[in-house]
């Protein structure tokens, strides 16, 4: 990794801070002694903003201070203090995120797919799970709602919804720098600049450099096995050792500018704009299975116990091809890309509202692939992902006095795409396909989709303390998919259309029993758009009248009740949640489907509707001061999963789960403020459990990743005034080696599994200057 050049780029951080120091005020005096009780956490889940303790619907929210205290750079990290709520970077895919809310989710990046929860910024949503891994920046709070929100976040938030807000530019003249240096030459710089150019102008710039190296090796197997004389070798750099290079390093740089125009207190206009360069390794794989696959395809040499490395940090990948002329490509997972948005407010009255959200973005993803984890090349890929989206929201708000609020708007989506991927797959002729794959398979499939949608909200207080909630939703979608495979592929100048609509509601009732207690019971629906099968490989998955060539949409009906409590002086908010959720038409990738016509098996990517399922659940979270200065947080969720109905072709079984759903998962925090001379100092101490689940819907053993517990620890000491902080962080305290996910071929087509892993212990050492008031 480049640190120095990393390091220099960001540089641009303290010199934004520089521009707004001349209208700094004075260093801030001493903090204020903090209100008794816990605060109040404001969220806008409903249109709305309201306090989440009277939002009736499962909703996790962080604010910014409780992300630094965790030491959460990411939204994954978030996820893990979140009930049923799982993150996880794509199998094998750079830059992808996995997300999974009750048991719903996708697993897959490809641009003809679609993300079963919903990922917003400043209410923008992206359409598309490729450059997902957010690094959080400049965050001013995290809303997690789960369950399905058809009616509130509408496009594909069948699971739930991920809200990240930035803070808004207030004219405050302050600002923040911090430098990081840890585990793995980890080097980190950020900062934010708030001021004002004008009293009606205000501007918020921020960013961050951030570099760390690989944690997994990449060795030449025959040079630290000279024995081996049947595995092929590589040019090694450098020369020395055996090391060719790491996989899990990291480098990117963010930034972000906001401008906020406030001429009236009936107007304002925001516009942001933001900007991420991600130059990172690949993903941080280790080779878990190789055996002869189940389905007795042919062998090749790489099938053999002497590249499984899973219980260390090292991979015997080259990412080169021995049959293929010396081919080549650099283990990498990176993302440039940012957009731009303009968001409008006009009150048109005192009772009613006008919001406007435009919104650009464009994304491009480079990930490689040498997912065999051998010298040999069984499959090396190179994806090359292009995507661009534009959005248009349009909310009206208002209110009949005290009696009822509602919501009316619109929202528009319209993508485009491109996916090229380079298949390097040597053995791919030992098969009998008709027509045979080449070994060399090129792709560049084109993408384009638009969206239309109305929708209406409505609450009504009939009776002091009761509350009527109603939300309506139409959705009306489209989608091509123009397929390019190369010459004589059987694809190759296809195309494929979709067309769907879909009604979503929502029914909600609360009640107030008191200021601090509220109880809640709605139903809600969701769904997440059928379209063309993105992968065809046989035959019949072209054929008119195939079932493989498209795909319906899954829908889901979620029955919840909860209760939202505060006592013992507003020391203690527990929220408890539970839910039935009716899951139809489940959306699962099959990689064998029999033949309409004859019944025999040919090898496939078809995306089938799976089946339905019944999931249930429970969910708790709390958190506490008991006495000042203490504060402690905690989760605890349980998800029960069960098939009502499987679809045969995809060869499930009732006994099947979905993906990335553990049955269990717990959570806490503890963190207790130490007056030490004219400073503080605050002990942190967290940990998160999830129980054993699958990476795949089919539970392969391969693609199982077991039960973990990890712990985290942080040491924080603030100056008098809060100008100065120095904070000492341990990541994964104990040490523990575990899955995040897998890249599976074993079951399917060659004969092994790659694991991706999670990092080892890391330790860091920040430092932080805060400028002006607070």
């Amino acid at each position: 990794m480049r640190g120095r050049d990393i390091l220099a780029s960001a540089a641009v951080v303290p010199l934004v801070i520089g521009l707004a120091t001349q209208a700094y005020a004075q260093e801030t005096e001493a903090r204020q002694e903090e209100a008794a009780g816990l605060a109040d956490i404001v969220v806008t889940a409903q249109y709305r903003a309201q306090n989440v303790q009277q939002t009736p619907l499962a909703i996790t929210a962080v604010n910014a201070e409780l992300l630094e205290a965790r030491s959460q750079t990411n939204v994954i990290d978030v996820a893990a203090q979140a009930p049923n709520v799982t993150l996880r970077a794509g199998g094998g895919q750079g830059g992808t995120m996995s997300a999974t809310i009750r048991g719903v989710g996708q697993t897959d990046y490809s641009l003809a797919l679609e993300p079963g929860v919903g990922i917003y910024i400043d209410d923008v949503y992206l359409a598309t799970m490729a450059g997902q891994l957010i690094n959080l920046v400049d965050i001013d709070r995290i809303e997690i709602a789960r369950g399905p929100q058809g009616t509130l976040s509408g496009k594909n938030s069948i699971g739930g919804s991920i809200k990240i807000y930035s803070k808004v530019p207030a004219g405050s003249n302050t600002g923040y720098v911090s430098a990081t240096y840890g585990t793995d030459n980890r080097m980190t710089v950020r900062g934010a600049a708030d001021f004002a150019l004008a009293p009606d102008l205000f501007v918020r710039l921020s960013g961050i450099g951030h570099t760390v190296d690989g944690f997994v090796d990449r060795i030449d197997y025959r040079c630290s096995h000279p024995a081996a004389t049947d595995v092929p070798t590589a040019v090694r750099k450098g020369g020395g050792d055996c090391r060719l290079g790491t996989l899990g390093g990291q480098e990117y740089l963010v930034g972000s500018a906001d401008i906020l125009y406030r001429p009236s207190d009936v107007f304002e206009l925001r516009f942001r704009g933001d900007y991420t360069k991600d130059s990172s390794e690949g993903q941080a794989v280790v080779q878990s299975v190789a055996q002869q696959p189940q389905n007795g395809l042919p062998g090749v040499p790489g099938y053999d116990s002497r590249f499984v490395t899973l219980g260390s940090y090292v991979n015997y990948s080259t990412y080169c091809s021995p049959t293929d002329g010396g081919y080549c490509i650099d283990p990498l997972s990176q993302s440039t890309g940012g957009g731009l948005s303009l968001q409008a407010k006009l009150d048109l009255s005192d009772s009613m509202s006008l919001t406007s959200i435009t919104a650009w973005r464009k994304q491009k993803t480079l990930f490689s692939l040498d997912v065999d984890g051998s010298p040999f090349t069984e499959s090396q890929q190179y994806m090359e992902i292009d995507f661009r989206q534009f959005t248009q929201e349009v909310r009206l708000n208002g209110n009949f006095g005290d009696f009822a609020e509602y919501t009316i708007g619109g929202f528009y989506l319209d993508t485009k795409g491109k996916d090229r991927e380079h298949i390097d797959a040597p053995i791919f002729p030992d098969f009998s396909f008709n027509p045979p794959i080449p070994t060399n398979l090129y792709t560049n499939d084109r993408t384009q989709a638009h969206t239309e949608a109305g929708f209406a909200h409505l609450v009504v207080h009939p009776l002091a303390g009761l509350n009527l909630t109603g939300g309506l939703r139409y959705t009306r979608e489209y989608k091509h998919h123009d397929y390019d495979r190369g010459v004589g592929q059987a694809a190759t100048g296809k195309a494929e259309t979709y067309r769907g609509s879909r009604w979503d509601y929502r029914v909600a009732l609360d009640y107030q029993f008191t200021p601090q207690l509220m109880a809640y019971a709605q139903t809600a629906t969701g769904f997440k758009g059928g379209g063309p099968n993105p992968r065809p490989i046989a035959l019949i998955e072209l054929e008119p009248g195939s079932p493989y060539r498209t795909f319906k949409p899954e829908t889901l009906t979620s029955y919840e009740a909860g209760v939202k409590t505060t006592f013992l002086d507003r020391r203690v908010r527990l929220n408890v949640a539970g839910f039935i959720s009716k899951y139809k038409d489940m959306q699962i990738q099959a990689n064998n489907c029999p033949d309409p016509n004859t019944g025999a098996f040919n090898f496939c990517f078809a995306q089938l509707n799976a089946g339905d399922a019944t999931i249930k659940g429970l969910e708790f979270e709390t958190l506490m001061q008991p006495v000042p200065g203490l504060t402690i947080d905690g989760s605890l969720s349980y998800l029960h999963f069960q098939y009502t109905r499987v679809n045969p072709l995809t060869g499930f079984t009732k006994d099947n789960v979905a993906p990335n759903s553990p049955d269990w998962k717990w959570s806490f925090g503890i963190q207790y403020e130490i007056p030490v001379g004219s400073g503080t100092l605050t002990p942190r101490f967290d940990g998160s459990y999830q129980a054993s689940s699958f990476s795949y819907g089919n539970n392969a053993p391969s693609t199982r990743i077991p039960s973990f517990s990890v712990f985290n620890a942080r040491l924080t000491y603030r100056a008098e005034a809060g100008a100065w902080e120095a904070s000492l962080e341990a990541t994964n305290l104990f040490d523990k080696y575990y899955i995040l996910n897998h890249f599976d071929q074993q079951a399917n087509l060659l004969g092994y599994t790659a694991a991706q892993v999670a990092p080892p212990r890391r330790v860091a050492l920040t430092l932080k200057h805060n400028f002006g008031q607070r």
